[in-house]
């Protein structure tokens, strides 16, 4: 087999049956060879027979022909005839070196004596003698001796020595003829029992060729599906890469958006007719966040934060988003009991992905059409550690076959068409619940919907918005001077003009360079620093740790609008996090705090 094949055997983790195929091989070879042996050993030894068989009969045949012919001429001799006469020498040589070869002893066991014979053959060639010589002068008695009763009886003798030569000759040639085809069967048998055990061993290789032909139909099958799903992995990558980009860019957005509304709506009083439609705009901002959150969510990249969540009502917000993605031809029930309070632990943006994903599945499985009803329950008592809410997901769709709900959960098992699913809703389904100590249970039967069941641990209610440590810090300045350091202009901007509203001196900059050097200057202490992590030139993280290097301990606000997991920790206490995107008020408090805690604890520490 060739090198390449071999190699790409071995690459895929199966070999040939290779000893089994040289055993067949070489069992197959055994059997021609006794064949071939078998077949030329018969027609040499059935032509050996034959010529020894002819000899014989021919040695017989010439004796017998060339003795008659001898006596016939010897009887024509005496009576005159001269031709006769002349040519009976010639007959007597050859006539006596047949006889010589007729008349060997053949030394087999049971072989006749040939001895009579030979004596009759001599008495009757020396009556010839006796008559031919006395044929010259009496013809009478020299017929008397070639006619007389001791020729006939010497003849007689000769003949039945020469019917006994043949018979035995006959007999050992049968005899013989019987030995060699019993060699010949056994050879045969020989052969036979090669060829069943040379069968064998060919249908034990077609055996292991087979299994070694699924195990690599397999392992290519098992590549393929591994290469897929790496490309669908690498696809998801790129996808989330693209989505951070998007959302950064986006929250930047948003925060102008929501800022400037919230600036708009501060210098109207609150009977004013635009009051309700800043107030609108404030909301669609924050659902554009969570939006922002589900495309970092897609490429896992996320940050869960988790917060209580009143299930009745964020249930009945969502529906509204549900009935958005369905088809007009499906039907959506909701059940959430009016009079009841079921709260969470839970992150809204990751709780809207896990039921996005389930009714998604569910559409999917009602090409048609159908009914689909999302109920809300307890279980257990409230307070209790086996309290929980169940979510139920109930379809009127295909239904799911017993034998592939088990591989439900796993990344890339999907049973739709190419090209039409991922195989990762569900993954990420159970990827969430697993982050918030929750499960999934799935009821279905092939062609009677599916029942998907998501329990979620309860909590107690959340407290009032607005604790007492908030409310002891003051919301409004004195004047104090905070630096500013962030690349968007309309980020920017509306920092600059909500802590400039609430009293604050703001120094805005639009580098980490910038920033570098206005602190190196030391115009001015500054009584906080606002820093956004992503700056051209030097980008926050740097800027901080070299101000922290020179005995720099102003407070600081590190702000993104990446989903860097570890960047609170390399902030190693450094500074405060605050992730885009964010209220304006909500950065206000946090300056308060952050200045009323300076002024009873002294500077922040490292």
């Amino acid at each position: 087999m060739a090198n390449g094949s071999t190699q790409q055997f071995r690459e895929y983790g199966v070999t040939l049956p290779r000893w089994w195929f040289l055993l067949a091989v070489m069992l197959t070879l055994a059997m021609l060879q006794v064949i071939g042996w078998h077949l030329y050993q018969s027609f040499s030894t059935g032509q050996m027979i034959q010529e020894v068989y002819l000899a014989g009969e021919r040695l017989h045949d010439d004796f017998v022909e060339t003795h008659h012919q001898a006596s016939a001429c010897a009887r024509q001799a005496v009576t005159g005839d001269t031709d006769c006469l002349s040519h009976y020498p010639e007959l007597r040589n050859e006539l006596d070196e047949i006889a010589m070869a007729f008349f060997t002893p053949l030394g087999d066991p049971g072989a006749p004596s040939l001895a009579s014979g030979e004596a009759a053959y001599r008495r009757l060639r020396e009556l010839e003698d006796q008559a031919l010589a006395k044929g010259s002068h009496d013809q009478q008695e020299a017929q008397a001796l070639l006619t007389g009763d001791e020729y006939r009886l010497m003849a007689g003798t000769l003949k039945q020595t020469a019917d006994a030569y043949v018979v035995f000759h006959r007999e050992r040639v049968r005899d013989r003829l019987r030995a060699e085809r019993r060699a010949e069967i056994g050879s045969l048998g020989a052969g036979l029992l090669i060829f069943i055990v040379s069968l064998a061993v060919w249908a034990e290789l077609i055996r292991r060729l087979q299994r070694w032909r699924r195990a690599l139909l397999c392992q290519v099958t098992e590549r393929r599906q591994a290469e897929a799903e790496l490309q669908q992995a690498q696809k998801v990558e790129l996808l989330g890469e693209v989505a951070g980009g998007v959302a950064h860019d986006f929250n930047n957005l948003l925060m102008a958006i929501e800022g400037y509304a919230g600036l708009a709506k501060a210098t109207l009083p609150s009977e004013h007719a635009g009051v309700a439609p800043l107030q609108r705009l404030e909301q669609v901002t924050g659902q554009a966040r969570g939006l922002t959150r589900s495309l970092l969510a897609l490429g896992q990249r996320s940050v869960p934060r988790k917060q209580p969540v009143l299930l009745g009502p964020w249930l009945d917000q969502l529906s509204g988003t549900l009935r958005h993605i369905l088809p007009a031809a499906i039907d959506l029930q909701l059940e959430v009991p009016v009079d009841s309070e079921m709260w969470v632990l839970a992150d809204p943006v990751q709780l809207q992905t896990l039921m996005l994903n389930l009714v998604v599945n569910a559409r999917d499985a009602m090409p048609e059409g159908g009914r689909l009803e999302i109920a809300l329950h307890g279980e257990g008592a409230p307070g209790t550690p086996d309290a929980a809410a169940c979510i139920r997901v109930t379809d009127t769709g295909q239904g799911i076959a017993p034998e592939i709900q088990d591989r439900l959960f796993e990344p890339f098992f999907t049973t739709k068409a190419p090209g039409v699913g991922t195989g990762l809703g569900l993954a990420m389904v159970h990827r969430i619940l697993a982050e918030h100590d929750g499960r999934v249970e799935v009821q279905s039967l092939p062609g009677a919907g599916s029942t998907f069941s998501v329990h979620l641990p309860r909590v107690g209610p959340a407290l009032p918005s607005g604790s007492s440590s908030a409310a002891a810090h003051p919301t409004a300045g004195s004047g104090q001077l905070i630096l500013l350091a962030e690349d968007d202009v309309y980020v920017r901007e509306i920092i600059t003009t909500t802590l400039s509203s609430a009293n604050y001196d703001v120094e805005a900059m639009d580098s980490g360079s910038a920033l570098l050097e206005r602190c190196r200057s030391g115009l001015g202490g500054a009584a906080l620093m606002i820093i956004d992590s992503d700056l051209p030139g030097r980008n926050g993280l740097d800027c901080l740790r070299e101000m922290r290097a020179r005995g720099d301990r102003t407070p600081a606000i590190m702000v993104t609008g990446n989903v860097e997991p570890d960047l609170e920790d390399r902030l190693d206490g450094t500074a405060l996090l605050l992730r885009k995107p964010f209220p304006m008020a909500e950065l206000v408090r946090l300056v308060a705090r952050l200045l009323a805690d300076r002024q009873t604890a002294g500077p922040i520490q490292p």
